[in-house]
Order: C-alpha cells, then sequence, then structure tokens
C-alpha cells in the first residue's frame, strides 16, 4: 500500500489530510478481510461480496450513508489504481450500488447565537492559567475562522503562520488538490490571531503551525471536530461541526447580498453549481418570511 499512498500524495496531488482518510479506510478494509476470509489480504483476490459484506456491517454498526459512500469511494480508487497496473482486471467497486444521501444542509447557527458565542470566548475567568489561556483563545479563533471565512476542516488543520498576512489583511489557503486561494481577514479577526499566538508561544516555541494542540503539536481532524462541538454546544444546531459553520458562512454572506462568484471564490468550490446548493437556505428562509409577513401567503 505504500506505493499507492505515494501516488496519491505525489501523483494525485492530494492533501496529507486526504491521503491519511483513504489509507485508514483500506487498512479498515484490509484488517476486516483478512478476519472474515481467514486469508491475508490480497488485491487479486477481492471480489465485490467481500466490498458490500464490509459496507453492511459498517452500516450496522451506525455508520451515515455519507461515510458509507465514502470507504466505496476509497477502495474504488485503490482498486483503479490496479487496473491500470494491471494487477486485476475488474474494479469490484464497479456497479456497487450504495445508498443514497440525505439531501438535507445543515442548519447554520443564527446570527445572535454567534454574536453571543464569539462575546463569551473574550471573557477570560479569574486567576486563568497560561494553558487555560492558550486553550479558550484557540477555541475561539477556531469558531471566528471557520465563520468569518468558510474554510473546510482540512484547510484549517493545514495552516501555518506564515500563511497569514497582517500588512495585506489576508490569509493564503491550501484547499483540495493543492489549490491555493487567498481570503480576506477583518483587522479584529488579525487581532484575535496575534493574541492566541501571544499565548500559545508562551508555552510552545515557534511551533510552525497556526493551530496546535496541547503538546505544541498541529491538531488533526479529530481534535478540530471536538473543540467545534464543544464551542457550539449552547447554539441551536443539531450538527454541531466544522461543515455546520462553513454553511453559516456562506448563508451569512447570502444574506448579506454577496453574489454568487464571489462565494464560490471564497469557499473555493471548482464548479458554481457546487455554490448554488448554498441558495436552498436563503430561499427557504425567504419563504419562511413570505409565509409570516404577506397577507396573500396563506389564502
Amino acid at each position: 500500500m505504500k506505493d499507492y499512498e505515494a501516488y496519491l500524495r505525489y501523483e494525485l496531488n492530494r492533501s496529507q489530510y486526504t491521503v491519511n482518510v483513504y489509507m485508514a479506510d483500506l487498512r479498515r478494509f484490509a484488517s476486516w478481510y483478512a478476519e472474515d476470509t481467514h486469508i491475508p489480504f490480497s488485491v487479486a483476490a477481492v471480489e465485490q461480496r467481500h466490498v458490500r459484506a464490509w459496507l453492511a456491517q459498517r452500516a450496522r454498526e451506525g455508520c451515515s450513508p455519507r461515510s458509507l459512500r465514502r470507504f466505496a469511494s476509497s477502495l474504488a480508487a485503490f482498486f483503479r489504481y490496479h487496473q491500470r497496473l494491471g494487477t486485476i482486471s475488474r474494479n469490484p467497486c464497479q456497479d456497487l450500488k450504495l445508498p443514497k444521501m440525505s439531501s438535507a444542509l445543515p442548519t447554520p447557527v443564527r446570527e445572535e447565537e454567534m454574536e453571543r458565542l464569539l462575546a463569551a470566548d473574550t471573557i477570560a475567568p479569574p486567576a486563568e492559567t497560561s494553558l487555560e489561556r492558550f486553550s479558550r483563545l484557540r477555541g475561539a479563533l477556531i469558531i471566528e475562522l471557520l465563520y468569518a471565512t468558510g474554510m473546510r476542516r482540512a484547510e484549517i488543520i493545514s495552516l501555518n503562520d506564515i500563511d497569514i498576512s497582517p500588512a495585506q489583511c489576508t490569509l493564503k489557503v491550501r484547499g483540495k488538490r493543492g489549490k491555493e486561494r487567498i481570503l480576506p481577514l477583518a483587522p479584529q479577526l488579525l487581532q484575535h490571531i496575534d493574541e492566541y499566538r501571544a499565548a500559545r508561544d508562551v508555552i510552545f516555541a515557534a511551533p510552525g503551525p497556526l493551530l496546535v494542540g496541547n503538546r505544541g503539536k498541529r491538531l488533526n481532524f479529530n481534535s478540530i471536530a471536538s473543540i467545534v462541538k464543544i464551542e457550539l454546544g449552547s447554539t441551536h444546531v443539531s450538527r454541531k461541526s466544522p461543515h455546520t459553520l462553513r454553511h453559516t458562512f456562506a448563508t451569512a454572506m447570502l444574506r448579506g447580498g454577496a453574489d454568487l462568484r464571489t462565494l464560490k471564490e471564497l469557499l473555493g468550490h471548482s464548479s458554481l453549481a457546487t455554490t448554488q446548493i448554498y441558495t436552498h437556505l436563503s430561499v427557504e428562509e425567504l419563504k419562511k418570511n413570505y409565509n409570516q409577513a404577506h397577507p396573500k401567503a396563506k389564502k
């Protein structure tokens, strides 16, 4: 699998996060295959029934349709790679039937909730230790960055100190397939970044990554998810995730009058069609307000 990992990283230019996810999925499947068949994992021996059985087991364990489709995508890409090499003649994931994903979008966090949340994180408790101050400012900065920029989870994880330009009030973000984009930063957000870095540097010397854990290492996928879940605990949304804040950002931009092409560039979408899904949130809000306000709405 090492050759495939290098292929993903260096030939397809996938991000390290994407490579880690793909490889973790493959290792889970290979481990299950060896346990289920009682023989070592072999690319040439895998049949579609094995893939279906593994996905069925993951479904019984509570995996969502979205996760199941990602697992299948990881396996399909791996077997396509071996088809090109001539290791196998047929991809066992070909024509695999997968569960449909819900088209429901996450509910955005209300503007007043975001304002209250961001204001609360600026209040320091009495007798706060250096580590407590660092953790508080880190959580606040993660929420503010996601809300103010609409970055993806993998993008915020990969941020480094050098990606921030105080002089230009901008942030360089590395998106999918290594594509870079420049995002504007408000002066207040830059101030909060400086406050966080000052608190971080009291404990950790010049770490390089912008966001680090309590041991000074770059935060990972699960750490960011846990921090966001805790920070959004007081909000009304059921999905307390970085992706919810991405939707919240997009909704706020549309409500403020941003056009779709601007939003497309800010979100790092390659297609305008992808950006258009965010308009559904604002359309539903318009319908709700219309039905509540217009005298002819219910007649």
